[in-house]
């Protein structure tokens, strides 16, 4: 007769035996779907976008630095969580002070010339930043040298920049490697501090007037789009009028020719304040992603948010736009950087853009918790 403790130990081994049995099973069958999803294509990207970033402006002859010793410290976590974070920088990155500063002709208590110093771009780079886009109307603040000093403190310490070229073609888009795929960001500004160019002068910054890139803009991403099926596409514009809470009807129809030629992600900066986001044939536009990182004291300048997005394979090969999230940030003062809005804040910022969403585009957007949230 079978003493039973060796019948209860033989049991414990057989169900331990097939635990681990099934265990394993379960395991090969997770990993050979995430393979065979992998090999399909059916995999995610994520994109975190975010608008007007500087750090320092002349008030007179003195740079007014702010945001305290880290303006990103607050939001970090949001702009480093993506797979990949693209900011306009719309500032010169450089130590060259502007000419017009040097010779005393900057007598104004609150002007409109821009400077950040380079340690501002490691913190960029330690907060989670990948690529800086350019073409801005500040982006030769600082005249050529400060447009070349930007590029190689961009390069120096590892964020890619897109819309200004001291030596090449400011308009040549830039492609990088995200994951399984590549981003290729092409990058403009309908608007130059320094004045329309004369007729052949060479500029760093990729600038054309409204006329100029409604036609070259669309044909361009086309061209990009069939030169690389497979990437994510994505126009960025300076463009708009400032402080405006709405595009105008010229803007619409550029943002729906580059989505129409091939463009996923429509990126729209300038205004300084949130505008209606719009969901158009398999495409996102953001029309304006208000500000990151600034110095103004508006109350609507103030209210901003960061943009995350979501991208899947459609099996294809090609991402397209299966998620929007609108997180909320509330801008300071000039001793300290933005950081997350509280819940009161995020209604007050957030409702807006949902209502104008919905009236102008007929996009629906959810407000859930302290997000504005869009599927297709």
């Amino acid at each position: 007769m079978r003493k039973p403790w060796v019948s209860v130990q033989r049991a414990h081994g057989f169900f331990f035996f097939v635990n681990r049995t099934l265990k394993i099973f379960f395991l090969s069958i997770a990993l050979c779907l995430a393979s065979f999803s992998t090999a399909l294509g059916l995999e995610e990207i994520t994109i975190t976008a975010g608008g007007d970033t500087m750090i320092g402006r002349y008030m007179s002859a003195d740079l007014r630095v702010h945001g305290g010793a880290d303006p990103f410290e607050e939001i970090g976590e949001l702009l480093s969580s993506a797979d990949f974070t693209i900011v306009n920088v719309e500032t010169p990155i450089t130590e060259h002070v502007p000419l017009r500063i040097r010779r005393g002709r900057n007598l104004k208590r609150h002007s409109v010339i821009f400077r950040m110093p380079p340690p501002y771009a490691d913190l960029m780079k330690r907060h989670g930043v990948d690529m800086a886009v350019l073409a801005n109307n500040h982006a030769e603040d600082c005249g050529r040298e400060g447009a070349k000093e930007t590029v190689e403190v961009l390069e120096r310490v590892g964020i890619e920049h897109v819309g200004v070229s001291s030596k090449g073609d400011p308009l040549q888009n830039r492609r990088v490697k995200v994951g399984n795929t590549h981003v290729n960001v092409l990058a403009l500004t309908m608007y130059r501090n320094a004045g329309r160019p004369r007729p052949g002068q060479k500029v760093p910054v990729a600038y054309q007037s409204y006329d100029e890139m409604k036609v070259w803009m669309p044909k361009r991403i086309a061209e990009i789009r069939k030169e690389h099926p497979e990437d994510i596409v994505v126009a960025s514009l300076h463009w708009g009028r400032q402080y405006s809470v709405s595009p105008s009807r010229g803007q619409v129809r550029l943002a729906h020719d580059l989505v129409d030629a091939g463009a996923d992600l429509v990126l729209g900066h300038h205004p300084h304040v949130l505008q209606p986001v719009e969901a158009y044939k398999g495409g996102l536009i953001l029309y304006s992603m208000g500000n990151l990182v600034f110095d103004q004291l508006r109350a609507d300048a103030r209210k901003s948010a960061l943009f995350q997005i979501r991208l899947r394979s459609d099996g294809s090969g090609r991402f397209r736009p299966q998620g929007l999230s609108l997180v909320p940030i509330q801008l300071r003062r000039v001793s300290k950087g933005p950081r997350p809005a509280t819940p009161r804040e995020a209604r007050e910022t957030l409702e807006r853009v949902k209502e104008d969403s919905r009236k102008r585009f007929r996009t629906s957007l959810r407000l859930e918790g302290n997000r504005l949230n869009w599927s297709p």
